[in-house]
């Protein structure tokens, strides 16, 4: 039996990989790669009589991350290219991803490990044999623009033709959705792999309902803008009311206080007028 542990730091994918063919048994993508990588990994098992792994009886835990890498001519990845028609995926950068990974009872395990490429989102997990047989999904959330035939010179209609037929079949018009989500089962084995492709959704908004939602926000700018106008115009309104009731009310004052005067005055003249009246006739000495 063995047990054992590593930590390399900036090793060559190429070299490495041609050099250890326990490594390349463990993750054969790696001698699809071209670049540097990490990795730390614990390991424990048997050995037969050639002093060589036996690969059942094989348990790991461990993490490579790739530092600048690029994966070229992977069989799996090339089937998902020619399936989907992208343009640019057969040579994919994998840089500063960590991908943590797991061997139990000769079964490589990897958990979920995300990437971005060319605006497309992908998360991979799955699992292999030792022997070489795979298990794997990958997720891949692409944004509809890509698969309007508009890019590339439509290098992508056959992409789309694929997913907007199982799309249709469930009911789902993908021009309805900002991004397409699509699930691609690896089963077989790494040198002859097959891949299924499976639409699983749409997300997010149209690019019609993003011109109706814009549409809607200037109404409603502009509903705000005549409500703002019109309690203005009704503030101006009630100020001019306000100032002539007060002019109004001023003016009756005014007048008021001049009729008063006025009848004042008249009610002093009459009072004069009647007293000389009577003064007038009036004689002491008569009898």
């Amino acid at each position: 039996s063995f047990d054992f542990a590593y930590n390399l730091k900036k090793l060559d994918f190429q070299q490495t990989f041609s050099q250890f063919n326990t490594l390349t048994t463990i993750a054969p993508i790696g001698k699809f790669i071209n670049g540097t990588f990490n990795s730390e990994m614990k390991m424990s098992g048997l050995v037969g009589n050639d002093m060589m792994p036996v690969l059942n009886s094989l348990n790991a835990e461990g993490v490579l991350e790739t530092l600048e890498a690029i994966v070229k001519e992977f069989k799996p990845l090339n089937g998902v290219t020619n399936q989907l028609d992208m343009v640019g995926f057969n040579a994919m950068s994998m840089n500063n991803v960590k991908n943590q990974f797991s061997i139990k009872d000769g079964t490589f395990h990897l958990d979920t490990t995300r990437n971005s490429y060319q605006g497309v989102d992908m998360k991979l997990h799955g699992s292999h044999k030792l022997e070489q047989d795979i298990d794997y999904k990958l997720m891949l959330r692409i944004p509809r623009e890509k698969l309007d035939g508009n890019v590339a010179g439509q290098a992508m209609d056959k992409g789309y033709g694929l997913l907007n037929k199982q799309a249709n079949k469930a009911g789902i018009n993908i021009e309805q959705s900002e991004f397409v989500n699509v699930a691609i089962d690896f089963t077989g084995n790494v040198l002859s792999p097959k891949s299924k492709l499976r639409f699983v959704n749409g997300e997010g908004k149209s690019t019609k309902s993003v011109v109706k939602d814009a549409v809607d926000n200037k109404v409603d700018e502009a509903k705000t803008q005549v409500k703002e106008e019109v309690a203005e115009k009704k503030a101006e309104i009630k100020e001019e009311i306000t100032q002539k009731v007060d002019s109004v009310k001023t003016e009756v004052k005014a007048k008021a206080k001049e009729a008063v005067s006025e009848a004042k005055e008249e009610i002093k003249e009459k009072a004069k007028e009647e007293i000389k009246n009577k003064l007038k006739d009036f004689n002491p000495f008569k009898k």
